[in-house]
């Protein structure tokens, strides 16, 4: 009887320690958890060049990996592999089964293909079983053979329509702070278009003003008020003009602000007005799934500097999570290969 009421007693120091489990230790296991549970697989195909001309082959090699470690995964047997045209239909597919620790073969252009943009996508059966995000997608250009009649042609650019899409940096916009806020300018064609802009509020006054650098990207700031909403006014490289709509502020939260300098990844914590100082937050960063770094933030200085060279090459990840686990924000960084 006494050892039946000692065990009782052991199970109830367990369960209570797992109750109170500190978030760092609830964060690793749930990512661990996750990559168990959901394991992913990663997949780069090589080809032999990129131009080529109907009635050729494209000779590949694909490589598949554990989406975590890189280490080559041969669990899937086949890998697929597509040619797709510009209006998105797929001219010709092959299956390439694993030999010797290896997927390679060909794809046959045929003969009366169009000169175009292509687009060469592979994947697995269990890849397709989730999300197409994970897809291999590479770019090819087909030339058209000697007497080709027809062509995919290409809309003249300067009357198409055009969209931004807006950014904040962290997810979203903070009240009584200022933000960070990136965008892309694409036309309806979905070619990226140069664009001038600037943001009002709703007494029509400037708020701040800007101009692509990049493929229709750049970025502006903006420190939104309590009980506004602003506006963009853009101009594309044509002289047409479209109106936008600035993503709503928040009241309460937290964004990130990452960026590299020197060698360095700098992280700090934007917050709203409204936010309390004393928060209890946590600073997780991870590659791929891998857990780099999970502390507890430090609002009066606001501010970590963590040298690059402790991060594996790759996307980096970092978020803000509260002392329940709810993550505040997520922002992505790429980092260089170490040379």
């Amino acid at each position: 009887m006494k050892r039946y009421i000692f065990l009782i007693f052991l199970l109830g120091i367990v369960a209570h320690l797992h109750a109170q489990r500190s978030l760092p230790d609830s964060l690793a296991i749930s990512f661990h958890r996750q990559l168990e549970i959901f394991p992913q697989e990663k997949i780069y195909v090589h080809t032999d060049k990129a131009h080529y001309i109907p009635g050729e082959k494209i000779w590949f090699r694909a490589y598949l990996v554990d989406a975590v470690t890189h280490v080559p995964n041969l669990a899937s047997r086949y890998v697929c592999v597509e040619l797709i045209n510009p209006s998105d239909s797929v001219v010709t597919r092959v299956e390439i089964r694993e030999i010797e620790e290896a997927y390679y073969g060909y794809l046959p252009i045929p003969d009366n293909v169009s000169e175009g943009n292509y687009t060469l996508r592979a994947y697995t059966t269990y890849m397709r079983s989730q999300d197409d995000e994970y897809f291999f997608i590479k770019n090819l250009h087909i030339g058209a053979p000697k007497g080709a009649a027809t062509a995919f042609l290409s809309l003249s650019s300067s009357n198409l329509d055009f969209d931004v899409t807006f950014f904040p940096e962290g997810g979203y916009l903070m009240e009584g702070s200022m933000n960070k806020v990136a965008y892309k300018a694409v036309q309806s064609n979905g070619q990226a278009v140069d664009v001038i802009g600037k943001v009002y509020n709703h007494s029509k006054e400037e708020m701040s003003s800007f101009e692509s650098s990049h493929l229709g990207m750049g970025f502006f700031y903006l420190n939104p008020q309590k009980g506004e909403r602003y506006i963009v006014v853009c101009e594309d490289n044509f002289g047409q003009s479209e109106v936008f709509d600035i993503p709503a502020a928040r009241d309460y939260g937290y964004a990130l602000t990452v960026s590299q300098w020197r060698g360095n990844i700098h992280i700090s914590v934007v917050q709203s007005a409204a936010s309390a100082l004393n928060d209890e937050l946590y600073l997780l960063a991870h590659t791929r799934g891998m857990i780099h770094l999970i502390e507890p933030w430090d609002h009066q200085r606001n501010m970590e500097v963590i040298p690059q060279e402790l991060f594996p090459s790759g996307v980096l990840r970092c978020g803000a999570d509260t002392k329940h686990g709810h993550s505040n924000t997520g922002v992505l960084t790429t980092l260089p290969k170490s040379v």
